[in-house]
């Protein structure tokens, strides 16, 4: 907490001593059925402040119409004031005599919308600029759970956004999110996070009381939110041994006995391409081998120049291209990046798609093979039937690979898709994507 000025000092003294009138703080419990909504809440207890209306009314327009109008808070000489907690009442008046604020974020957070609600805007200002400094990986879901309870869409979208960012570093301590609010988080399609590393998090939460004392269902929790067919075997071990620690040993081995075996994969289009070369209809014959494209992978560029753009020789203002050999014509180096054996080349609002007949994957991981570029913003979505698409990658929420290449991110589609889909946002690409998961012949 900032040290109050001498004036802050002396007033902060006469604060709760004396007064004209009263802010009286309803405080709401939960009721029997666990709701942490004030709407199914029972107010238990009334807390009260002495405070001078007159200092009220020097910071808020609210406050003086209240007290120069015909309310109730004039008549009677009282503020009621419900849906935030006594502590952060008690802060938001200790500002208006001191100007001094506590460090707790969480509080912060609901300080804000008091100053929202009562027009206090030095205030407003003021929560804006904290809030912003003491957002946190460790304290995101804490000030997320504060923002939603007061309905602080803007503090809101700022702790989602700390939470996308960083998973693996927040999301250890969502346990404190309210079932509706971990839903939220949990469905969204910007949170990048492995099945994998999503297990190992909720089997975490299981440890914490918090959970316990609001009677999760944590296998149905982990049920609804981790696809196990997405993990390698070595994966499941470990999932495994943990939850078999905390009971949920036989709930886990349950599910991973239903889900069809796959190919483990670091390269998605790559493992293809081998399988094709290694199948028996492709080595029977020398001279007529089958086409990768077309039954293994249909490669969908949005621009009708986009493989001749990709393989012109010599100076770009030559309009070039050697199509003496079908390696290096239009249908050849097509194949060739859908095999990931070349890079792809797009600008900004180019687009393409991947499309698997016959095989499909269940995503737990990307990378690209050299960094992004700091000018650079592209998006990676999948799909099961090539009109749905779920956001898998966005560059924006992983700023670091714009300078780092090779580095795998963690996602997961919660089924089995067959469709990819790369779209550059802005700036020029040139590279290749790799796609980590279980691979599964279709039925």
């Amino acid at each position: 907490m900032a040290k109050a000025s001498a004036l802050g000092s002396a007033l902060l003294k006469c604060f709760n001593e004396d007064g004209d009138c009263k802010v009286i703080v309803e405080d709401y419990q939960p009721d029997a059925a666990g709701s942490e909504s004030t709407v199914h809440a029972k107010c238990q207890r009334q807390i009260e402040f002495q405070v001078w209306s007159k200092l009220l009314c020097a910071w808020s327009d609210v406050f003086t119409a209240m007290f120069t109008h015909d309310f109730r808070e004039k008549a009677e000489k009282k503020v009621i004031i419900s849906g935030f907690s006594l502590e952060a009442v008690q802060a938001f008046l200790t500002f208006l005599y001191s100007e001094v604020l506590p460090d707790d974020p969480a509080v912060l957070v609901e300080v804000s919308a008091l100053a929202d609600k009562y027009s206090v805007q030095p205030l407003l200002e003021v929560c804006a600029e904290r809030v912003e400094a003491e957002l946190s990986e460790e304290n995101a879901c804490a000030m997320l759970l504060a923002a939603d309870q007061v309905g602080s869409k803007t503090v809101k979208d700022r702790c989602l956004d700390q939470i996308f960012r960083s998973p693996l570093k927040t999301l250890p301590k969502a346990f404190v999110l309210s079932k509706e609010l971990l839903h939220e988080v949990l469905t969204s399609t910007k949170l990048c996070i492995g099945d994998y590393e999503l297990a190992m998090v909720i089997l975490e939460w299981t440890k914490n009381p918090t959970m316990k004392t609001r009677g999760v269902n944590m296998a149905l929790l982990l049920q609804q939110n981790v696809q196990l067919a997405a993990l390698t075997e070595e994966q499941y071990s470990k999932v495994h041994s943990l939850a078999d620690s905390l009971g949920l040993g036989t709930k886990v081995q349950e599910l991973w006995s239903r889900r069809k075996r796959g190919i483990s994969t670091d390269d998605f289009f790559e493992t293809l391409a081998k399988m094709f070369l290694n199948s028996p209809q492709f080595k029977a014959s020398e001279t007529k081998k089958p086409a990768f494209l077309g039954y293994w992978i249909n490669l969908i560029p949005s621009q009708v120049g986009f493989v001749k753009k990709a393989i012109y020789y010599g100076n770009a203002n030559d309009k070039k291209y050697d199509n003496t050999d079908n390696k290096y014509a239009p249908a050849g180096k097509l194949e060739e990046m859908a095999m990931n054996m070349a890079e792809i080349t797009l600008g900004t609002n180019d687009e393409v798609k991947w499309m698997m007949p016959h095989h499909a994957i269940y995503v737990s991981g990307l990378c690209f093979s050299s960094a992004l570029g700091d000018e650079n913003a592209l998006q990676v979505f999948a799909s099961t039937n090539g009109d749905n698409w779920d956001l898998l990658f966005d560059s924006e929420l992983q700023p670091h690979l714009k300078k780092q290449g090779s580095v795998y991110v963690s996602c997961r589609t919660k089924n089995l898709v067959t469709w990819l889909k790369l779209c550059i946002r802005k700036g020029e690409y040139a590279n290749k994507l790799k796609i980590r998961g279980i691979l599964q012949v279709k039925p």
